[in-house]
């Protein structure tokens, strides 16, 4: 068994976003997409004021 269909709740949260998006009603989407789980040892993650010294998200007074 693959190891990404052990994670319950990302099937259930994948099967609603496919149900969501009608993708299993469109041919041309088949094998288009694959699942993998990513390795969170690679990533690092930033509190409110990090990202805010960081202007990576424009605030409500920056403009669009």
């Amino acid at each position: 068994m693959v190891a990404e269909f052990l994670l319950k709740n990302a099937m259930a949260a994948t099967a609603c976003l496919i149900h969501h998006l009608s993708l299993m009603q469109d041919d041309d989407y088949m094998g288009s997409f694959e699942l993998l789980a990513q390795d969170h040892g690679r990533f690092m993650r930033l509190d409110a004021s990090a990202v805010k010294a960081l202007n990576l998200v424009p605030g409500p007074n920056d403009g669009g």
